[in-house]
């Protein structure tokens, strides 16, 4: 049973973990880094159209960061590091993740994601005495199947996007158990705003009782 994933504070905005790059340099940085994963989607969704490619094929959600334009240090604007997994730390498309989560990734699948380091500091500008990672998942599936009914496509003249059905389609949910085999974590090309992580690691998640993370939705391996 593979799971889509999120920050379980998301829904209670008094204590959502915000963060922004600290300092003139560490923010100049991060400008720079927007401009260029701009210019990167842009370019690979380019490369994929003329290629016509499967949509499989299609790179923009996965393709690693550039590590010399990611800030490594970030400044609390709102929250606190109580957690191993947050959902959002202020850098687009990536995660804050401490190192038990990390390893526990690197244990099921190991030297496929990004685990870009950076310092943390509070609201008074004291360093945070916390490993802590920018989780980059660097892995897009076409692994969503329609078999059960739980998804279709939202009827744009590709189909490459598929959603939820309504009513009960959140306990139809299902992904190919052949093309996420010894995966740890991905995206899928048919609904890009998720990240899903396997069983295995689900199970270590709660073994070690790391925080930080919920089920959003359960998805059924056939």
């Amino acid at each position: 049973m593979a799971i889509t994933i999120s920050g379980d504070l998301a829904h209670m905005p008094s204590r959502t973990v915000e963060a922004a790059p600290y300092g003139e340099e560490q923010a100049a940085r991060f400008a720079q880094f927007k401009e260029w994963k701009k210019k990167t989607e842009r370019d690979l969704e380019v490369d994929w159209i003329i290629s016509k490619a499967h949509i499989s094929q299609n790179r923009q959600l996965s393709f690693p960061f550039y590590e010399e334009l990611v800030p490594t240090r970030m400044q609390l604007t709102n929250g606190k590091v109580d957690w191993d997994y947050s959902g959002f730390m202020g850098l687009p498309n990536a995660n804050a993740v401490g190192q038990r989560f990390k390893d526990i990734i690197e244990s099921v699948e190991p030297g496929i994601h990004q685990f870009l380091p950076f310092e943390l500091y509070d609201q008074e500008g004291k360093l945070i005495d916390k490993p802590l990672y920018f989780w980059r998942v660097c892995t897009s599936l076409d692994a969503i199947s329609p078999e059960l009914g739980g998804v279709k496509p939202l009827g744009l003249p590709d189909n490459h996007s598929w959603q939820i059905n309504p009513g009960d389609g959140r306990r139809k949910l299902a992904v190919k158990k052949d093309v996420i085999e010894g995966r740890a974590a991905w995206c899928d090309v048919r609904m890009p705003s998720r990240q899903f992580i396997s069983d295995l690691v689900v199970t270590k998640l709660n073994e070690q009782q790391l925080t930080g993370w919920e089920a959003i939705e359960n998805w059924k391996e056939i």
